[in-house]
């Protein structure tokens, strides 16, 4: 019977350093530069909020600032609550690593969400969870243009308040917003583009109950997002 060589190494099992081609230099005045070129930018196209005087940005502008650092947030799971629903979000970078989280919530005893439907309460939840984890990477931007990192819809379920800075009107990114209620229109539905807009117009009003213009198109895809959400929960 063969014995076996208790002193042989295995090299194939060894461990080998390999050169991390991807490692980010430490540069503190590129990321300063950077920062300062995205805070500029998106007070270019959209107006901060203003409660008790002080500057605030809301979701759109949060996930505006995560795509200009190639970066979205996306919804993990909402649940019910005692109060009313609760939300995780992740944020992904362009590779689809989670490299962000957070957890946030929306009830019916709040001033602003007392008597409204479930799926908007729901939908709240997600948004300022959203809103949250992308805050939570990229607060130092909003520091950098002169607005306050907590945001918008948080500030509003504590104070209730909120207007419009008085700056010259600035339009939407409308484009952005028709592809993101494509995107989730097909992913519940099915419909596609070359579906025609009547057949489009149509099934968004009937999963929304909104009508598709472009005062309409934030609410949509709140809405479109919590029916995404229920099919993909739904048992098979």
């Amino acid at each position: 019977m063969a014995q076996i060589n208790k002193n042989h190494k295995d090299e194939s099992k060894e461990l080998v350093p390999v050169e991390d081609r991807n490692v980010v230099l430490f540069d503190p005045q590129r990321d300063v530069s950077n920062a300062q070129l995205a805070a500029k930018a998106i007070m270019s196209v959209l107006k901060p909020m203003v409660i008790q005087n002080k500057k605030y940005f809301s979701f759109e502008h949060w996930q505006t600032i995560g795509k200009f650092f190639r970066e979205s947030a996306g919804i993990e799971w909402a649940k019910k609550t005692e109060t009313g629903y609760e939300a995780r979000a992740i944020v992904y970078n362009s590779k689809g690593e989670i490299v962000g989280s957070a957890e946030a919530e929306c009830n019916f005893d709040e001033p602003n969400w007392r008597g409204k439907p479930i799926f908007q309460v729901r939908s709240m939840a997600q948004t300022r969870a959203m809103a949250k984890a992308l805050r939570s990477k990229y607060g130092f931007v909003a520091v950098l243009a002169g607005v306050q990192p907590t945001p918008v819809e948080e500030m509003v379920a504590v104070t209730g308040e909120v207007k419009s800075i008085p700056r010259p009107e600035r339009k939407p990114n409308v484009q952005m917003q028709k592809l993101t209620i494509m995107n989730l229109l097909y992913q519940v539905s099915g419909i596609r583009g070359t579906d025609g807009l009547k057949v489009i117009k149509a099934k968004v009003t009937e999963l929304t109950k909104l009508e598709l213009v472009p005062e309409n198109y934030i609410e949509i895809a709140n809405r479109l997002r919590v029916l995404k959400e229920e099919k993909q929960n739904k048992p098979a």
